[in-house]
This record gives structure tokens, sequence and C-alpha cells, in this order.
């Protein structure tokens, strides 16, 4: 072992390092290597300057990169095989450097963070919202139809369901545009569809997209009426679930509709039920978490967004969400070393994978708190939604009629 744990205390460990002079004259040269990369001093090729040239040019800076890269070795074992996390406090080392042809010892002591002990995880209730089976079903199987439905010309007044084709202005001096909607699903937004019941081929209405807030009358558009064309259903038969899906009756295709909506239901439950209990853990366990474990994800998160500049709200969101995530991920990991919660070999070799085994344990382990948690919640009745209302309160936009127009204008 290439570490000796000398004070072993809840919150700080002192911990010997030793690196054997083999390698500490490999890392010499590795970093020698790396120098004559980058330097070229008149006299010598690129990459065969003498070893004494270099240690006289940039002795000071070799010597402190063969130690970073020494402690970074020794440091990466250490943390593999000990269960530590660390504080914001600096680490204290022992002024030691390494030199050529000699063992590197040193010592460094560490004050771990110690995370508080987690409260109200068990029996957290969580209202469920009930899952109507049949009606899921028949919404999904309405969904199938609707992509099979023809529609046909009629001579008669538009009605709900039916589709239209309207015809509108772009702007002043535009070429006029068509749109088609289906009377009840909203493709141009909310009200839209309320103007069209009643309107005939060749008819013609004006709308206008209302805002909250306006202090203008909002800009009207001219709309006309080319056609209107009424839904041709196809019959729910064996007929239709061959054209469908390929399948031989109409019954295996709702048994694969509803195997599709449960499996998908069950995905959704078990989502809805982690960040449930997740939410009422962060809320009863409030702590300040290490800094430096914020900046880090924090920065992740900037990287992701592959943007040069964010504005301050968007890194403050930023940091925001990494400290809930990085309390989130020290209560799991609290939760399961509390609980005993083993991880066997097998569990981390399939995650780990190549990879960081500290890593791999973090994540399997925090997996089965996770998963201790929602076991051991209590499941309540939901209260039912409101009722869906117009909102007069400036919380969204809709169209609304903008005066009549003379029909066939455009």
């Amino acid at each position: 072992m290439a570490y000796t744990i000398e004070t072993d205390e809840s919150g700080r460990k002192a911990v010997s390092f030793h690196m054997d002079a083999d390698r500490i004259d490999a890392l010499f040269k590795e970093v020698r290597r790396e120098i004559q990369k980058d330097v070229s001093i008149p006299g010598f090729r690129k990459g065969k300057i003498p070893a004494s040239i270099l240690n006289n040019r940039f002795g000071n800076l070799i010597v402190s990169e063969v130690a970073e890269k020494a402690h970074r070795e020794l440091s990466d074992q250490l943390f593999e095989e000990n269960d530590w996390i660390l504080s914001d406090t600096e680490p204290e080392f022992d002024p030691v450097l390494p030199s050529e042809g000699r063992d590197y010892d040193y010592t460094v002591v560490y004050d771990l963070f110690d995370t508080p002990e987690p409260r109200d995880y068990s029996g957290i209730e969580v209202p469920m919202p009930e899952f109507d089976q049949e009606k899921a079903l028949e919404e999904a199987l309405e969904e199938i139809v609707n992509r099979f439905v023809s529609y046909d010309p009629v001579e008669r007044a538009a009605d709900d369901g039916d589709l239209v084709v309207l015809e509108y202005s772009s702007g002043e001096n535009g070429e006029p545009r068509r749109a088609v909607v289906v009377i009840g699903r909203e493709n141009m937004g909310p009200g839209f569809d309320e103007m069209l019941p009643g309107l005939s081929s060749g008819d013609s209405f004006s709308a206008a997209m209302e805002f909250p807030g306006m202090e203008e009358p909002p800009k009207a558009t001219s709309f006309r009426v080319v056609e209107v064309r009424e839904p041709k259903r196809p019959d729910l038969n064996d007929e239709f679930a061959r054209s469908a899906g390929g399948f031989d009756s109409m019954e295996q295709l709702r048994e694969k509709v509803l195997e599709n909506i449960l499996e998908k239901y069950r995905a959704e439950r078990r989502a809805y039920a982690e960040a449930s209990v997740i939410d009422s853990i962060l809320a009863a366990n409030v702590f300040e978490v290490p800094k430096f474990m914020v900046d880090n994800l924090s920065s992740d998160y900037v990287k992701r967004l592959e943007e040069d500049d964010p504005s301050p709200e968007t890194l403050e969101g930023i940091r925001e969400l990494a400290e809930r995530k990085v309390r989130e991920f020290l209560l799991l990991r609290q939760i399961a070393i509390k609980e005993a919660i083993e991880v066997n070999g097998e569990e981390l070799d399939k995650v780990a994978a190549g990879g960081s085994r500290s890593s791999a344990l973090d994540r399997v382990r925090n997996e089965k708190a996770l998963d201790l948690v929602v076991s051991r919640m209590v499941e309540t009745k939901a209260e039912p939604p409101a009722p869906h209302e117009d909102k007069q309160d400036g919380q969204g936009w809709k169209w609304v009629p903008a005066g009549d127009v003379a029909a066939g204008e455009v």
C-alpha cells in the first residue's frame, strides 16, 4: 500500500504517503519530456535538450510538477479505497519535495465533511394521482384512430371535429397563406377553434392574439374559410388492427396498447414518487454543503450549456441547482450508510466498467437508498385537479374575435 492512515479521527485523517524512488525517477523523466515539447533553447534540437540544462532552467517547475503528479497518483488510490468526503478546509501538506534517486515520503492531514444525521425519510406521505386505466386506453386508441382519419369536403357549416382550410394574409402586401385546423385540437392556440363552428366555405372573420398586459389593441388578422371537411373515421375492427399495426385482431392491438400504457405509467409513477420523496427529504434536512463540490458541479453544468457568456441569472440558477444536487447526493449517501446498505462486487463491476469504483459505489449505493425511501413512502389520495377555467388574470394569451370582416376579404 502506498499510504498509511496515521490518525483516524471522525473528522480528521492524517495520511502518510510513500512512493518508491524508481517511480519518482520515471515521473521526473515524464515531466522533462513534456517540457521539451514546448520549449526551444538555441544550440539544441527540440526534444534533445540535456537534463542538466532543463534542470538549470526549469528546476523548480520540474520538481513541483513531479510532486503534483505523484500526489495525484497516490491520492487517487487513497480516495478509491476510502469512503471519504472532504470539507472545504485545505489539506495540510508536509513541506517535502521529491528528489531523483530517493523514495518520496510525506504526510497530509485531511479535514472531512460530516453530513448531518438524515431525518424524516421514512413514511413520507406522497399524494398519488389516480390512474384510470380504461380511460387511458380509450384515449390512446383515439390517438391511433386520429392518425387514420380521412376528411371529405362537405357543403355545410363547420362543426366540432371538422377540418377547416383557412386562408390568411401574412402581413401588409403579403402573399396569402393557408392554415389547416381541426376544430377541437387547438392547432392554432387557445380561443381560435371557438370562432370556427357555424362558418362555411367563403365566410371570413377577423381574429387577434391577445396577450396579458397589452396597452394597445392587438393587431387583427383576417381569415377566409376555403373549405370545410368532415372526418371519416375507420371502424375499430380486425382489418383496422392489421392496417394500423400489423396485428391479427383488434383484441391484440388493444392488449399491446394497454401494455405500452402500463409501462409508461409505471415509469412516470416511479419518477413522480422519487421526485416527491427527494423534495420532502431536502425540505426536512437543510445544511451547508462543501463549497468546492458546488463549484465543481456548477462548472460541469455551465460547460453543458455551450454558451460563451451565460447571464448572471442563469449562473445563479445553475448554482442553486448544483447546491440542491450536492445536498441530495450527501443525504442519500448518509441514508445508505445509516441503513447499512451493501453493494457487492458484481454490482460495482457492472457500473464501474473500468472507471472509478468509488464513483460506482456512490451511484449504486445512492440508488439503493432512494429505492429504500420510496419503498417506505405512504401513498395518499391526491385531490383531483380543479376544473379548467379560462384565466382572466393575465396569465396567458389567447385568440379573440376582432370584428366582422366582409366575406371573401383576406
